[in-house]
């Protein structure tokens, strides 16, 4: 017998993320000798077990019925069903044997470029699904080329943010290990339905408290413009115009780059950015150099070629921040808990050769310094108060424009998840290289991405720009001095 369609509803922070995929690629190791279909029986077991554990993973996203409690337009939920006995392996997972010609090796020796392969080769789901017809919570693929396979995988944006995803990723690594699981509170879990509810009800009920302080919310509103807080899914008088004249410009064909930043430079990094007595993190003074360096590239490339004719006297960076220490959630919580810093300098302050990068990574830290969990928790209720969930445009960092966005995955502990030996994988089942999927996000969205630190020490990270911006980066000898060019 059937069982019955389960509905979770997802809440204000889940529909502050853009409704696409955030795919990202890990290169696993395979010992010599290894078929590529034992090694992906062995991913398909432990995704199974995933499936079993968080049943929601096996669904997909679809618009609301305006009939289901607290309905509002825009409002967006899981359907799924509970698993069974007799439910066979995931489908969600496919296989490839990629053409190519390229060995794990060559590709190691390369340092892994994020465009060797386009999109569709490692990934049979497209970048924004139809959500009439419903979207996949959980999409993955296992491609295999000689020595290796290239394991790409995705959960819905609106579903799970980067710290969910490695979380996620971490349970099914640990089920292909036959290892105990530990589940959204850090402690081995057996349950076979774990629900997000748990957390999302107590910051429900916290917020409902503030909310019956009108005084309270209503300064929220009237402020939420000028907070850094939280991206809000409201139109900001203005934006859209701005938005709908960059959006029309003329575009520059962008690539996705890897530089490499070592452990020594990192620290000398953090020492310049310190002068002063300027208290900043590792975060703000690798996001200052990225900003600096890649908009003042972007300048002098539209200034000699592009002449796009838009408006850059003004560049905004946007910074992901992970709010779950703000809002009291566990590290493991297994939603959106995403607040967004967006900080601002005239295009000529910021690349001036009178500017430093201490002065921007002090913008930076004056940016987030007003992220707390009284903020959090103003934002978070001035979400849950929106009449609809819908937007005019997804877009707040275009191809052209002084804009971009930066997200920092240094905190994830991409480290500890391990698939496991069990004479398939090598490296202890261990990520070689981990890369995002950039192709869709190369036509639309300037984006940087700090990936996790690497095993053998440094920072690795991973941007688009356009071929004449490269060769303004290259010629910069501030970037240079802490940044090597990869790939």
């Amino acid at each position: 017998m059937d069982s019955p369609t389960q509905h979770m509803s997802l809440g204000p922070l889940d529909h502050m993320l853009p409704r696409h995929y955030a795919r990202f690629v890990i290169y696993l190791s395979l010992k010599p000798g290894v078929s590529y279909k034992i090694a992906f029986n062995e991913l398909q077991r432990g995704l199974s077990k995933t499936f079993t554990q968080l049943p929601w993973l096996n669904g997909k996203v679809f618009w609301q019925s305006r009939t289901r409690p607290d309905w509002r337009p825009g409002q967006l939920e899981v359907q799924y069903k509970l698993p069974k006995a007799d439910d066979g392996m995931p489908w969600q997972l496919k296989y490839k044997e990629l053409d190519t010609d390229l060995s794990f090796e060559e590709l190691k020796e390369l340092g892994f470029p994020a465009d060797t392969f386009e999109d569709e080769e490692l990934l049979w789901a497209p970048f924004a699904p139809d959500l009439e017809n419903g979207a996949d919570v959980f999409i993955a693929q296992a491609s295999f080329i000689p020595g290796a396979c290239i394991l790409c995988a995705s959960v819905f944006h609106s579903v799970a943010d980067g710290m969910a995803d490695v979380s996620i990723f971490k349970i099914w690594a640990d089920h292909c290990q036959d290892m105990p699981v530990t589940g959204t509170a850090g402690e081995e879990d057996t349950p076979k339905h774990l629900s997000r509810s748990k957390e999302e009800k107590a910051l429900l009920s916290t917020s409902q408290r503030i909310s019956e302080r009108s005084d309270r919310v209503q300064q929220s509103i009237k402020d939420a413009r000028n907070k850094s807080v939280m991206k809000m899914l409201v139109k900001i008088k203005g934006e859209e115009k701005a938005m709908r004249q960059i959006l029309s410009a003329t575009q520059p064909e962008l690539k996705s780059r890897v530089f490499y930043i070592s452990s020594a430079n990192f620290t000398s990094l953090k020492r310049a950015c310190a002068q002063g007595n300027g208290l900043v993190s590792g975060n703000d003074a690798i996001s200052a150099l990225l900003w600096r360096a890649l908009i003042k590239a972007r300048l002098e490339a539209d200034k000699k070629i592009y002449d796009t004719k838009v408006d850059m006297s003004e560049s905004q960076l946007e910074m992901t921040i992970d709010g779950r220490p703000y809002l009291e959630f566990p590290p493991t919580y297994l939603g959106n808990v995403v607040l967004l810093c967006r900080a601002k300098l005239s295009s000529e302050t910021l690349t001036s050769p009178d500017t430093n990068v201490a002065t921007v990574a002090q913008t930076l830290r004056e940016a987030t310094s007003g992220i707390n969990s009284v903020t959090a928790l103003d934002a978070y209720s001035l979400a849950r108060s929106l009449k609809t969930y819908r937007r005019f445009d997804e877009r707040s960092t275009p191809v052209a424009g002084a804009r971009m966005l930066i997200t920092s995955l240094l905190a994830m502990p991409a480290s500890s998840m391990g698939f496991g030996d069990k004479g398939i994988f090598g490296n202890g089942g261990k990520a070689e290289g981990i890369r995002p999927l950039m192709g869709a996000l190369n036509k639309y969205f300037r984006i940087c991405f700090v990936m996790p630190p690497t095993a053998y020490g440094g920072i690795e990270v991973v941007f688009n720009l356009s071929d004449a911006e490269l060769d303004c980066l290259l010629k910069d000898k501030e970037f240079e001095n802490y940044a090597l060019h990869v790939n």
